[in-house]
């Protein structure tokens, strides 16, 4: 269970916003009117599956606990055994984590400040492709016996997310600068894809642990789909080019090559304008790479009964399902992002109500443009009444404190590591587990829509300095992951 993907996705979905707002002035002829027709709504759909390509990568494969667990267990047994865990099952999430930090790091520095050189095109494209062909090959080890050669077969394994994980960095940063061209209504579509895209990949687990006989044909099917997902996306992206409506929206990429990339001190101003955010990211990052790997670990009180709720379906139900159900349950009641200045008071929840139904009304009025309430679609319900401004200390604190609070309380529930433990199991309940995941899920996902929806509030409105923002807050995400990935292999020998 991993917030690093939830806060990407909304740097990125955020900066697109801020982008959109900035082409709108500078195409005043991109009028929704002039546009050719999006002919059997491919471009939507196009969308929706980018949208899924950008966070399906970061969560699929973390959800395939049980498949991760057969291909590493104790070879003396037919199926795995939370109770005998091998040294490489215990420490699984937390060796992908940090072998891929570092890499990442450098190429989300790179990618912040020089990817713009290069054709937007092309880097959805290849991108895209790579991200497809390590989907193919984790699908064929699946059929492929790894048990006398487990250690290489880890090594594979860690090489090839890291190679997916930097691709899809540059297809993130590409992707949010394509989605700025767009009109509103196909921003919608992509939040669509990348906002199910967790859901998708849980619903898809569960499904195959249920058809599966057994953890490779589980995995059999569960690889197939992502892959087939994937490779929909690829081939999508290469007929829009022969779409005359997105051509028509893409326009000409060749002026961003120009621009000159950003220097040290505009990251910097934009970085002291957000220093509460940062400090939070820090402390977010800090607990959920101590306490994700643990997580990985927990088991039902009742494992071993031979019900398959608890042998198949905890997991992946409480572990993965609880955490993301909440955070959509959160971002379903959205609201627009005030851009008042702090003084001003903020707007009473029954008109914010009445400004989500206009937007949809607007946004079905021919040759209306949306721009201004891009907003509604990437908000939470609680943090936009609140003037983070002034409060953006007391904020940082409660992050401070919700952390400290949740993160001990993992380590005393029941994640058996196969030996004896240090730390004693002061909470075995499963009732226990599932209400500190579903707490910390509802806190966490409130406060880190605090953080995104505050940060043109704290660059004072100004487009230019609120888009580096979101440079320094993507730059700060590879740093900080890349510092803190030690710590999860440190929280499972606490154990």
């Amino acid at each position: 269970m991993d917030c690093v993907e939830e806060i990407t996705a909304e740097v990125d979905l955020k900066r697109a916003s801020i982008l959109s707002q900035e082409h709108a002035g500078k195409l005043p002829d991109k009028e929704t009117s002039n546009a050719p027709k999006d002919k059997y709504f491919l471009v939507r759909i196009l969308f929706f599956f980018y949208g899924l390509n950008s966070m399906l990568p970061m969560t699929f494969f973390v959800v395939a606990n049980d498949y991760w667990m057969y291909k590493f267990r104790n070879t003396n047994y037919t199926n795995w055994d939370p109770l005998h865990r091998t040294s490489i099952q215990i420490y699984f999430s937390s060796i992908l984590s940090t072998a891929k930090a570092v890499p990442v790091m450098i190429v989300s520095l790179l990618a912040a400040k020089y990817i713009h050189k290069l054709h937007l095109r092309p880097r959805l494209l290849y991108s895209t492709l790579v991200i497809c062909a390590v989907f193919l090959s984790l699908t064929i080890f699946v059929v492929i016996d790894t048990d006398d050669w487990q250690v290489m077969f880890l090594i594979v394994v860690v090489a090839l997310m890291t190679i997916q994980s930097m691709a899809g960095v540059i297809f993130r940063i590409s992707h949010s600068r394509l989605l700025a061209r767009f009109p509103i209504i196909y921003q919608k579509f992509d939040m669509y894809g990348s906002g199910c895209s967790s859901l998708f990949s849980i619903f898809l687990q569960i499904l195959s642990l249920a058809i599966g006989k057994d953890p490779q044909s589980s995995a059999l099917i569960f690889f197939v789909s992502g892959t087939t997902v994937i490779g929909i996306a690829f081939l999508l992206g290469l007929v829009s080019d022969h779409l005359q409506f997105y051509r028509y929206y893409v326009g000409d990429s060749s002026e961003d090559i120009k621009h000159p990339p950003k220097t040290f001190k505009q990251l910097l101003q934009a970085g002291y304008c957000i220093r509460h955010i940062i400090i939070q990211l820090f402390f977010v990052l800090v607990c959920m790479t101590c306490t994700g790997p643990v997580t990985y670990l927990v088991v039902s009180e009742y494992y071993g009964n031979g019900n398959p709720w608890n042998e198949k379906y905890f997991v992946p139900v409480v572990t993965f399902l609880i955490h993301d159900l909440v955070g959509l349950v959160t971002k379903y009641f959205a609201r627009p992002l005030m851009t008042l200045d702090s003084s001003t008071d903020c707007r009473c929840w029954y008109n914010n109500v009445l400004r989500i139904h206009d937007f949809y009304t607007l946004i079905d009025t021919p040759g209306h443009r949306a721009d201004k309430e891009v907003d509604i679609l990437l908000g939470y319900l609680i943090p936009g009444y609140c003037k983070f401004r002034k409060n953006a200390k007391w904020f940082t604190l409660m992050v401070i404190l919700s952390k400290l609070t949740f993160v001990p309380l993992y380590f005393l529930c029941n994640a058996p590591t196969g030996s004896k433990r240090k730390i004693p199991i002061l909470l075995p309940h499963d009732w226990q587990y599932i209400t500190i995941v579903f707490t910390d899920s509802l806190c966490m996902m409130t406060l880190s829509g605090i953080c995104m929806l505050s940060t043109s509030k704290l660059t004072e409105g100004d487009k230019q300095k609120t888009e580096d923002s979101f440079i320094v807050i993507s730059i700060m995400l590879g740093i900080l992951l890349a510092v803190t990935s030690p710590l999860g292999s440190l929280s499972v020998k606490l154990l």
